[in-house]
């Protein structure tokens, strides 16, 4: 009896299979693609916080480098650039008068270097703007911010009141990041929080570019003995510093005391020469014999302090000078 030899099944796989296959390959690469996702979110926001620490020292500076207000002594204005209102004043050269020395006419002894010594930021090659992680520039648009701030277009350049601006000259006192939505929410998580840097705001403890000064000066003879004052000396202290109204000329921020060999100024307890800046400064006290008439161009100089440079910090500042006379 002669034996069928058993039928052997094709090779390969029936369709139902091959279906089955290209599901999980479509899971595996959506699952990949989103993880891809995730990690590209996470260094754009990180290059987003970044970029934010970068424009912090370029307008405030650190221990290594001097910031914008600091050479300028004002905090940076909006720049009208391709119908964009910019941070240009930081990168753009010949915006404003260049870094020199200048004197005071009250004290040509005083020498201060005030001016634009820029950049300091640096752009990519053609940029005219930066941007932050996702490729929304750092801008304001002269028009009014929207009124819901989910939409596009929300300012990120504000004032000390966190409004927009949306005007050319403005001081920059706040700049916010909106995150990988692009839209303002203070409940938003993750990669969609938004981040901001505040330079000024109407909270004075977050004034970060202003300074104070109180100072205590001794008047001192030449042997170190105190020194007798006339009931008509008065004893001042000038702090020289960049004008924010004209950098080529120097701002003197004044302030005097009754005659005494040692005082402090301001002499009220809690009052403080304000008006200032942070940064590098020039401060000296003088003796100065008031005529009794209101030209103070009559007065005599009596004695003076030596120059002193100094660099000023956030908040007050206390210095103390002291004055030999003859």
């Amino acid at each position: 009896m002669k034996l069928r030899s058993p039928k052997h099944r094709p090779s390969g796989f029936t369709l139902l299979e091959l279906l089955v296959v290209l599901v999980i390959l479509a899971a595996v690469t959506t699952l990949a693609f989103r993880s891809l996702d995730e990690v590209q979110d996470q260094q754009r926001y990180e290059s987003s916080r970044a970029l934010l620490e970068e424009l912090d020292q370029a307008v405030l500076g650190n221990e290594q480098m001097a910031g914008f207000v600091s050479d300028m002594g004002r905090l940076p204005q909006t720049v009208l650039r391709g119908g964009e209102l910019t941070l240009a004043e930081l990168w753009q050269q010949g915006l404003l008068p260049p870094w020199d020395v200048r004197s005071h006419v009250l004290d040509p002894e005083v020498l201060l270097p005030t001016g634009w010594r820029g950049p300091y930021l640096t752009l990519p090659l053609d940029a005219a703007n930066v941007f932050d992680g996702w490729g929304n520039p750092m801008r304001s648009l002269p028009e009014a911010s929207p009124a819901n701030p989910t939409t596009t277009g929300y300012h990120r350049l504000r004032d000390e009141n966190d409004a927009a601006i949306i005007t050319a000259g403005q001081p920059i006192s706040m700049l916010r990041h909106l995150g990988a939505n692009g839209a303002f929410g203070p409940a938003d998580l993750g990669v969609d929080r938004d981040l901001g840097i505040a330079f000024a705001s109407t909270t004075p403890l977050l004034n970060r570019f202003g300074a104070s000064v109180k100072a205590t000066v001794q008047v001192l003879m030449n042997d170190g003995s105190p020194a007798a004052i006339s009931p008509t000396d008065q004893v001042y202290v000038r702090v020289f510093t960049p004008n924010p109204m004209d950098v080529t000329q120097l701002l003197v921020v004044s302030d005097k005391a009754a005659q005494a060999a040692s005082v402090t100024i301001p002499a009220a307890a809690g009052d403080y020469l304000t008006g200032l800046t942070i940064g590098a400064r020039v401060i000296r006290a003088y003796v100065i014999q008031d005529q009794g008439n209101s030209d103070p161009a009559d007065d005599v100089l009596i004695a003076k302090s030596a120059i002193k440079h100094i660099t000023l910090r956030p908040g007050v500042n206390f210095i103390p000078l002291t004055i030999y006379r003859p």
